[in-house]
């Protein structure tokens, strides 16, 4: 979708599809996420500028707006988010190779904390400033709301046709970001399939039994090495990729869905609840009654609100409600048009 608005009526939603998936090829041939830590760098630079561009975007063309409209909240509009949310924070999978491979290991607690809390921040300030112009009616994804991704040249669904130039410039950082941030997500995935498919990375890591992080660990990347070994990795690499495109080709018309469907499954499980059962398997006779208690209950919490969003949006995947609502959030009177229209409404 972001390459159908950068070259509107060029090629077809499937091609730019494969498209895209070949631009991420080289990014994920990169071994280890230790060799990727500059490109992951270039990946947060690129969601930066995108947001800011989308988030000025928004709030120049929103400009003058009158008092915004609320959501007609309910229980099940604030359950939904919690998919959103859990994708939002997925990148906790990539917490145990980043131990892993880290050179001071010991020091991934306060790292942790320093970058949940920075993308924090951060998730705030675009969701303020966002709702702040655009109020109930503001989509899931800022972008979508700045831009008619059927056609860029229209006017988007809040009721403005943004400066082409800035939507430019805020989709361009984006594919950076996505590609980027594609590779880095999937990385445990593949560490996993060539540890069980290809036999690899087998040697264990010694561990200091006080301090439980790794002391030393064998160098990942000559694993790597070799003209069989390159070709195996890369190989199995390129298939999992080539399910991955599949998989979205068949779902492309769903995102928002499917992007609710995997944070309240895969990524609740993958970084909220088994990471804590596992902790607690290990550490249960080590940790206060507090901790034991506290860790249970985001358990309990998370697996019940993953389940539920889950199969809500399951069946928006595959047995969607006909609801013709633009803005679905909204009380009933600022469903169907923009509440604020800048060039009709104000003379400025």
């Amino acid at each position: 979708m972001l390459l159908d608005v950068l070259f509107p009526d060029a090629f077809s939603q499937i091609f730019w599809m494969i498209f895209m998936a070949v631009t991420v090829i080289p990014v994920c041939m990169i071994p280890t996420l230790k060799e990727a830590s500059s490109v992951a760098l270039v990946g947060c630079l690129g969601t930066l500028i995108a947001d800011i561009v989308g988030v000025s975007i928004l709030e120049w063309e929103m400009r003058g707006h009158p008092s915004i409209p609320t959501p007609d909240t309910s229980l099940h509009q604030v359950l939904t988010a919690f998919g959103n949310l859990a994708l939002a924070y997925g990148a906790a999978v990539v917490i145990p190779d980043l131990q892993r491979q880290h050179s001071q290991p010991e020091r991934m607690p306060r790292i942790i904390t320093v970058s949940m809390g920075v993308g924090t921040v951060f998730f705030l300030a675009i969701a303020i400033a966002g709702y702040a112009a655009g109020g109930c009616q503001l989509s899931g994804n800022l972008l979508f709301s700045a831009v008619n991704t059927s056609d860029p040249y229209a006017t988007s669904a809040l009721g403005f046709i943004p400066n082409r130039g800035a939507v430019i410039m805020a989709y361009l950082f984006m594919h950076v970001h996505i590609v980027i941030a594609f590779s880095t997500i999937v990385m445990p995935a593949f560490f996993m399939a060539e540890r069980f498919l290809l036999g690899m990375h087998k040697d264990k890591p010694s561990m200091d039994q006080e301090q439980g992080v790794v002391v030393k660990y064998e160098d990942e990347f000559a694993e790597y090495r070799g003209k069989l070994n390159m070709l195996r990795y890369i190989v199995l690499r390129l298939c999992i990729l080539a399910l991955l495109v599949v998989a979205s080709i068949f779902l492309r018309d769903k995102f928002l869905d499917l992007v609710d469907f995997t944070g309240a499954s895969a990524v609740t499980a993958g970084s909220l609840v088994l990471p804590l059962m596992f902790y607690l398997k290990i550490f249960w006779n080590k940790l206060p009654m507090y901790e034991r208690a506290g860790s249970m209950l985001i358990i309990v919490v998370c697996t019940v609100l993953g389940v539920y969003v889950m199969i809500y949006a399951g069946k928006n995947l595959f047995n969607p409600d006909s609801s013709s609502a633009t803005f679905p959030y909204c009380s009933e009177e600022f469903q169907s048009e923009p509440y604020y229209v800048r060039n009709s409404t104000s003379s400025a």
